[in-house]
């Protein structure tokens, strides 16, 4: 029996074209906008005292000057306000984004509502928050919500 690899191929070529997406978010993103940012007297101060230390900054950094960047213009740093339903979602233990971020947001998105999901790191909109997310990606709004976790 003769097999095609054309599914095998069209595997192939996503994997490839995730890659590619991620190390261009990563170069335009993380690199421009966040490593960019990050000034040598604050790493010290910034990271003394946590499990790993000035260590992924210094990767980033390492990482980040193989990569292309593009200077980010100021105004996409200032903060942006809409007046939008907005389901604000952090993990307890979230490393990336922790709640702190999201309060610091909140007041920014006047239609918000910040949900914190115990027990969870990033990308917590699965799990006990699920039916939170379904509601807002389905009804576009926050009127209703489910009370979860």
């Amino acid at each position: 029996m003769r097999r095609s690899c054309r599914p095998l191929l069209a595997v192939a070529c996503l994997a490839v074209l995730s890659v590619a997406s991620i190390a261009q978010a990563q170069s335009v993103g993380r690199c421009s906008e966040d490593v960019a940012l990050v000034r040598d007297d604050e790493i010290d101060v910034v990271t003394e005292g946590t499990f790993l230390g000035r260590y992924l900054i210094d990767e980033y950094r390492e990482a980040c000057a193989l990569w292309e960047t593009v200077p980010v213009p100021e105004h996409v740093r200032q903060p942006l306000t809409v007046d939008t339903p907005t389901l604000l979602l952090s993990g307890r233990f979230d490393p990336i984004t922790p709640p702190w971020i999201r309060a610091r947001v909140a007041p920014f998105l006047p239609g918000s509502q910040h949900l914190v999901v115990p027990n969870a790191g990033h990308g917590s909109a699965f799990g006990c928050a699920a039916p939170a997310v379904i509601h807002v990606l389905t009804r576009s709004t926050l009127e209703g919500l489910p009370a979860v976790c």
